[in-house]
């Protein structure tokens, strides 16, 4: 399995098509948004032949959670579920897969000898310094296998999670040797911890620290290999961005982080949570809504600038404001550096709740997709592929 190269390029015709459909979409959500956003005739004109940026097939990438593959039937090689997704994921057409997220991997270890439960707390005593480390979770080869082989068919590349919170570089680099040169997965991408900003087992400083370290060890056993963090919760706690060293420096080759949509759920319009927990919030681009004015908002109608990357959090407009206030700054500094959303979605949380399956997440699925790459973003994994609780989920 080869992973797909972060800068393919998609043919002219396909990229024609999906600018117009970006734009179309965009439009289409600026006239739903308010009776005060009227927009006349338009005219849109495609240049195919001027790429702004290219839309990456690792834009179409999806996340997948170590408890669905542990508790429901994605394991087993012929279980009719793990059949139906892998057929339902060739459709997509992924080019990449981010294995298990949440925020499991800040408490799970790499089990190679065998000694954890199937799930549960286990020690692990390194047996070179007699360092003895606790868990929660376990990735056992039998789990990693299976899921290569389930990426293998689809024909997607692999972001890897892994845990920073142990401290315990040796142990993933072990990891890196088991899929990469004991085994041909060619595991391309490996991500250090999951939104640590809000788990907190690690200070930002001490986060940034960690990386050097293990971008050091990981990259001693496969120096092909791309490292992606902060991978924080919050897109826009910029000094996370910060703290890190450039790529030249042991800095990550691939800037991570999650974003959601839509954060909170009210139906009153003169709520703050209104601004980040409504349909006329996720249909707005960049404007205020509502029926009152608010900190951070400004008033209803009211344009939020796009170097307001906290309240832009709850707009389509955060493409543009992360492009302009973390994209090129931080490219500036580290050039060829790639971006990732390795976490996606309509609502942080309502993952298994019609807002984020119907056709409204649908077509702003379709809108962000091409937005975020219009900006500037290399990947995405959308979260998640299984998530729900009927099969594979409303999402």
């Amino acid at each position: 399995m080869t992973a797909a190269s972060p800068t393919t390029v998609r043919n002219r015709p396909q990229a024609a098509i999906w600018l117009a459909l970006s734009l179309l979409l965009a439009f289409a959500f600026i006239s739903c948004a308010s009776p005060t956003e009227h927009v006349g005739p338009v005219e849109i004109t495609v240049d195919a032949s001027n790429e702004v940026y290219p839309f990456s097939p690792d834009i179409r990438g999806f996340a997948m959670n170590n408890w669905n593959w542990l508790w429901g039937g994605i394991q087993e090689p012929d279980s009719p579920r793990r059949l139906a997704m892998i057929e339902a994921a060739k459709l997509l057409k992924p080019g990449v897969i981010r294995f298990a997220g949440g925020l499991w991997v800040n408490r799970i270890g790499w089990d190679r000898a065998g000694i954890a439960p199937e799930d549960g707390t286990w020690t692990y005593t390194d047996p070179q310094t007699g360092d003895q480390f606790e868990y929660g979770h376990a990735y056992r080869p039998s789990l990693i296998d299976s899921y290569a082989t389930f990426a293998s068919e689809i024909g997607a590349g692999t972001v890897m999670q892994v845990n920073i919170c142990d401290n315990n570089p040796a142990m993933w680099a072990d990891l890196v040797h088991y899929t990469n040169i004991e085994h041909d997965y060619n595991f391309q991408f490996w991500e250090l911890g999951n939104e640590i900003d809000i788990t907190e087992c690690v200070s930002r400083d001490e986060y940034a620290r960690r990386f050097v370290e293990y971008s050091s060890a990981l990259k001693l056993v496969d120096p092909s290999i791309k490292l992606l963090g902060p991978s924080i919760a919050f897109q826009h706690r910029t000094d996370w961005y910060d703290a890190l060293p450039p790529q030249a420096n042991g800095g990550p080759d691939v800037l991570s982080f999650h974003w959601y949509q839509l954060t909170r759920w009210n139906s009153d319009p003169k709520a703050y949570s209104y601004q980040g927990g409504s349909l006329e919030a996720l249909f707005s681009h960049q404007l205020a809504v509502g029926e009152s004015c608010q900190s951070g908002f400004r008033c209803p109608g009211d344009l939020i600038p796009l170097n307001k990357l906290e309240p832009l959090a709850n707009r389509r407009a955060i493409a543009e404001s992360m492009k302009q206030e973390v994209f090129e700054p931080s490219r500036s500094e580290s050039p060829g550096q790639l971006m990732a959303l390795t976490e996606m979605g309509v609502h942080s949380s309502r993952h298994d709740e019609p807002i984020n399956g119907n056709h409204t997440a649908a077509l702003w699925l379709a809108d962000m997709l091409g937005r975020w790459a219009y900006n500037g973003l290399d990947i995405l994994t959308y979260f998640s592929f299984e998530d729900g609780t009927d099969d594979m989920g409303q999402s």
